[in-house]
């Protein structure tokens, strides 16, 4: 997999950049009402400062490097490609069910609330308008996939994950360490601004964040298998709420 031709310099600043912006948002998106100005959009409307983030980072690299290719979500090259995306993410369906599920978030519960005290809050309420609202799930759904799971992994996967990598030496000799140092290192930050949902949410969203990037990987640098396997599971998440 190819990391961005900068200097590593540069992709160390570009990804202190986003990560910081990013989790700004977050953080406001939370602990303050500057952004109740969103709530015309009921379930995603906070996340639109994010969207705008990924909207901003999606136009940086179509004209800094190779339009579509260069943002990673170029087609397969034949229909042997297609078939390897299938299969990359039916293996991540079952990682996430097989493992992340059972066994990565109990540890990783246990290992945030045993040592940093952290816990579950109560639910927000943010879903609840969903419960039982076709209208609202047939317009949330189609946002989703394109705010939340095409967003998010133009910002994480596509971009940050590569800077991390690159600022590590990626390209060059022992590029292979750079990669798995990247890979830890987005999925840190992606738990880490899914704070909201508590322990279980973070843990989730680092496993899946860790998972994607090794998707990434293997699709040699599209981003299509993660997104895929990124909104088909919050579909299914959503779908659990709407129908109660």
């Amino acid at each position: 997999m190819q990391a961005p031709s900068i200097s590593r310099g540069r992709a160390a600043l570009e990804a202190f950049v986003v990560i910081g912006i990013f989790m700004a948002n977050t953080a406001m998106m939370n602990f303050t009402t500057w952004f109740d100005v969103f709530e015309f959009l009921p379930v995603l409307g906070r996340a639109i400062p994010n969207f705008t983030l990924a909207l901003l980072v999606i136009l940086y690299l179509y004209s800094t490097e190779r339009g579509l290719q260069g943002i990673g979500v170029g087609r397969p090259r034949n229909f042997a490609g297609l078939l390897w995306w299938g299969a990359l993410i039916a293996g991540g369906f079952a990682a996430t069910c097989y493992f992340i599920l059972p066994v990565a978030i109990p540890i990783g519960v246990e290992f945030l609330t045993g040592t940093f005290g952290l816990e579950t809050p109560p639910p927000s309420g943010r879903l609840a308008p969903l419960v039982g609202n076709l209208p609202l799930f047939a317009l949330i759904i189609p946002l989703m996939w394109v705010m939340a799971a095409f967003g998010e992994e133009v910002v994480s996967r596509g971009f940050i994950f590569t800077r991390i990598a690159r600022a590590f030496g990626a390209n060059g000799s022992a590029s292979w360490i750079a990669w798995v140092i990247a890979a830890i290192a987005q999925a840190f930050f992606f738990g880490a601004a899914h704070f909201w949902a508590g322990p279980p949410g973070m843990v989730f969203a680092g496993s899946l964040g860790f998972l994607a990037a090794i998707l990434v990987i293997l699709a040699r640098g599209n981003l299509w298998p993660a997104i895929i396997l990124h909104g088909a599971w919050n579909t299914w998440v959503l779908y659990g709420v709407y129908s109660g």
